[in-house]
């Protein structure tokens, strides 16, 4: 069945909520309930699998969706990542910065979302060529 998760989001299939059991390093079995998206390059290419997991349990704690706690997972992943992270829309305005893009920065993420991001954070010679790769 992971074999087949994985196949299919390869191929650009999203799978929400789907169970797969995982051997841990005493022997034990957990089941865990993921959530598949494939990353793709902006031609369309498929270049790798994202999954996001939960354990059920987290799903009844919280009475939310297990989307919702694959999505606050993958939020916090993301927002405490140790690399800096952000996040850009069609047009190249800011729509998520994380910690780190914060710290490195010192533009903090309310500061940083809605701009541009190459008029706002890329140095200036390097616009031109920044501009072309965001567009």
């Amino acid at each position: 069945e992971v074999e087949g998760i994985l196949s299919r989001a390869y191929a650009g299939v999203q799978a929400c909520e789907i169970g797969v059991p995982l051997s841990t390093s005493d022997g034990r079995t957990v089941c865990i309930v993921l959530s598949t998206v494939a990353r793709t390059r902006p031609s369309g290419e498929v270049f790798g699998v994202l999954a996001v997991g939960h354990e059920p349990s987290q799903q009844a704690d919280s009475g939310s969706s297990g989307a919702d706690c694959a999505a606050d997972n993958l939020a916090r992943l993301l927002d405490t990542a140790s690399a800096p992270i952000f996040g850009i829309d069609c047009a190249g305005h800011v729509m998520e910065w994380n910690q780190k893009a914060t710290e490195i920065t010192g533009w903090s993420k309310e500061e940083a979302l809605g701009r541009s991001l190459v008029e706002a954070f890329v140095f200036p010679d390097a616009r031109p060529s920044a501009d072309r790769i965001v567009k």
